[in-house]
C-alpha cells in the first residue's frame, strides 16, 4: 500500500506587505506574561549604556636588562627575539637571558620608573603574566599626561547565551541549566541564573592599548541613553585580583601590554636534551638526543662512550657495571659551595673516564653551559629542552630570526636502565685477583 504525501505552503498574492510586517499576536496575554518574566515591569528608571569614557595614562616599556647588559626595547620588535637571541651562530653562543641553573630565561624590564621581572620564562608563549612587578611607585605617573578614550559598549555574549531578540534562534550547543557537576553546590546553581536572567545587565567596552606600554586607568565614566553620567569605580582589591599586577597598594589598576609576537614559528632543531630523574641512583641524566657539530645536525642514537669501565691508573673506582651511551650525561648531587648553608645542587659528571675539559663527553651547548642545575627544577616526569631556529613578524611588518630555546615537560619515557653499580679495585685486577663487588 502506498501513500501520497502532500506539502501545504502558504502564499500571498497581495502586493501590500504591511499585514505581514504587523506580526499580529493572537494571544496578547502571552506577550504580557513574557514581559513579566523578563522583568519589564520592575520600573527601573535607568538607561542603557551608550558611551564609555576612560581617562588613563600610559608609559612605554623602553629598556630591558638581559644578563648584565641593558638594551632598548622598541615597540615594533618582539621581546622574544631580544630575550632568547644567541650570539655566535649555530655552533655557539649562550643567550644572555638563559639561566642554566633553572633551564629558563630571566630578564628585567623598565617603563619609566616602573620595573618588572621576568623569571622562569620557559621559552614558550611569552605573555603578560610572565612579568612580575618589581617597583610600582605612584610617583612614576606624576609627570605623565592624562588621555581620554571614548568607546561604544556592547552586550556581553558567549556561545549559549540568550539572544537579545526574542525571535532569534538560540545556539543549542551549550546548556548551562543542565551542567554536569559531580558535587552540586551553590555556584553551580547561581551560574545558570546569571546566564539566563542577569547576563544582559553586563556590557563590554573596548579599550585598545598600544603594544609595549603600561596603562594606568584613572577613572571610567558611563553615559547612558538619557545622558546621565555615572562613574564606575573599580572592584576592591580584597574582593578580586584578576589581571592585577600589584597587590593591595599601587598596581591594582595597571594594565600591561608587552610587545610580544602574535605567533613564534619554530624551525629547525639544533639541539634536544632530555632531563630525567633516576630515583634509584639519586641522580639526574641529561640525554643529548640531537646535537650539532662540524658534520651537521644529527641524532646521537645508542653510541657508547669509549672505555667507560677501563682506566690505566691503579686504585678503587665506583663505576657502572654496564657501558652507558655517550649521549647520557650524569648529574649528581653535590654541595654547591663549601658553606653548608648553600644547599645541594646537581653537578655535571661523566661516564667516559678519558673525557677532559678540552675533549668533554658532552657535545651540546645546553649541557656544556649547565655545570650546575637546581634539582627542584627537574620535573618528576622529566624535562625536554630544545635549541632551535625561530621566526616571528614584528608590529612593523619586518621579519625577525633568532636562535632560541624552550623547556617543557617530557612527553616520552627515556631511561638509562642502569645495571648494578660496584666498586672495582684496579690494583687487584693486575695481580690476577677477582675484583671486590
Amino acid at each position: 500500500m502506498t501513500e501520497n504525501a502532500q506539502r501545504l505552503a502558504s502564499a500571498s498574492t497581495s502586493p501590500d506587505i504591511a499585514e505581514a510586517l504587523a506580526a499580529r499576536v493572537a494571544d496578547p496575554l502571552w506577550i504580557v506574561a513574557r514581559q513579566w518574566q523578563m522583568g519589564e515591569f520592575e520600573a527601573e528608571n535607568g538607561g542603557s549604556p551608550a558611551l564609555v569614557i576612560v581617562t588613563h595614562q600610559s608609559l612605554p616599556l623602553s629598556r630591558m636588562r638581559i644578563g648584565g647588559d641593558w638594551v632598548n626595547t622598541p615597540p615594533e620588535r618582539p621581546l622574544e627575539s631580544l630575550i632568547e637571541a644567541e650570539r655566535g651562530g649555530e655552533k655557539g653562543g649562550r643567550p644572555r637571558g638563559w639561566n642554566t641553573d633553572t633551564l629558563s630565561y630571566d630578564a628585567h624590564l623598565t617603563a619609566g620608573d616602573l620595573s618588572f621581572d621576568i623569571q622562569g620564562y620557559d621559552g614558550r608563549s611569552l605573555d603578560w603574566y610572565d612579568f612580575r612587578p618589581d617597583k610600582l611607585d605612584d610617583k612614576a605617573w606624576s609627570d605623565v599626561k592624562m588621555a581620554e578614550t571614548d568607546s561604544v559598549p556592547g552586550m556581553l555574549g558567549f556561545p549559549g547565551a540568550p539572544e537579545p531578540r526574542w525571535w532569534t534562534i538560540e545556539d543549542g550547543a551549550a546548556y548551562f541549566d543542565s551542567a554536569v557537576d559531580p558535587e552540586p553546590n551553590v555556584l553551580s546553581m547561581l551560574l545558570p541564573e546569571f546566564f539566563y536572567a542577569d547576563v544582559r545587565n553586563w556590557s563590554l567596552a573596548p579599550a585598545p592599548v598600544q603594544a609595549g606600554h603600561v596603562r594606568r586607568i584613572d577613572k571610567v565614566e558611563v553615559v547612558d541613553s538619557f545622558g546621565v553620567i555615572t562613574r564606575a569605580d573599580p572592584v576592591p582589591a580584597e574582593e578580586t585580583r584578576l589581571f592585577s599586577l600589584g597587590g593591595e597598594t599601587a598596581g591594582a589598576e595597571l594594565f600591561l601590554s608587552p610587545q610580544i609576537a602574535a605567533q613564534v614559528v619554530d624551525c629547525d632543531t639544533l639541539e634536544e636534551v632530555n632531563w630525567y630523574r633516576d630515583e634509584a641512583a639519586n641522580m639526574v641524566w641529561a640525554h643529548e638526543r640531537t646535537i650539532t657539530d662540524d658534520t651537521g645536525t644529527h641524532d646521537t642514537g645508542t653510541e657508547m662512550a669509549p672505555d667507560t669501565l677501563s682506566t690505566s691508573e691503579a686504585g678503587r673506582y665506583f663505576t657502572f657495571k654496564n657501558d652507558q651511551p655517550r649521549a647520557y650525561i650524569p648529574y649528581v648531587p653535590r654541595q654547591r659551595d663549601e658553606d653548608a648553608a648553600s644547599g645541594v645542587a646537581l653537578r655535571r659528571g661523566r661516564t667516559q673516564i678519558d673525557a677532559t675539559v678540552a675533549a668533554p663527553q658532552h657535545r651540546s651547548n645546553t649541557v656544556a653551559e649547565a655545570t650546575w642545575v637546581n634539582q627542584e627544577d627537574i620535573a618528576p616526569n622529566g624535562l625536554r629542552t630544545r635549541r632551535l631556529h625561530r621566526y616571528a613578524r614584528g608590529a612593523d611588518g619586518k621579519a625577525y630570526f633568532w636562535i632560541g630555546r624552550d623547556r617543557q615537560v617530557a612527553i616520552a619515557e627515556d631511561r638509562v636502565r642502569l645495571a648494578f653499580d660496584y666498586l672495582r679495585d684496579e690494583t687487584a685486577q693486575r695481580r690476577g685477583q677477582k675484583p671486590k663487588k
